[in-house]
């Protein structure tokens, strides 16, 4: 855990309506109990066009990025060593959770980029 709020994290429209609102989105972190819909709001958007909902969409993907790129530093640090001792072949268990840490950080690049 890096010390922020828990994943995931959502993002929504700003529901204020007041005029001195300058926030476009507002990011929620993950809801702290089953009874609830949304999470708490940490964190906002300002209104900068068309930039504003992918801003919003990147930041609400952050943590679940972070996990995503500490995940593939283990992996990647296993291949590299494999590739510098051919003699020792990475085991297949190890193979297969890197191909799917691999898959995660596609599927999780494809959410920050406003994809699936």
């Amino acid at each position: 855990m890096s010390g922020h709020s828990p994943a995931p994290w959502t993002f929504r429209p700003n529901p204020c309506e007041c005029p001195d609102c300058t926030a476009a989105f507002w990011i929620d972190s993950a809801p702290r109990s089953a009874d609830e819909r949304i999470g708490v709001p940490i964190g906002e958007v300002r209104d900068l066009g068309k930039a504003s909902e992918a801003n919003a969409r990147l930041i609400a993907a952050a943590p679940e990025l972070l996990d995503a790129v500490a995940t593939l530093k283990v992996y990647l640090h296993d291949a590299l060593f494999h590739a510098n001792y051919p003699e020792r072949t990475m085991p297949a268990a190890t193979f297969e959770a890197a191909s799917a840490a691999v898959e995660e950080a596609g599927r999780l690049l494809a959410k920050a980029r406003g994809g699936a």
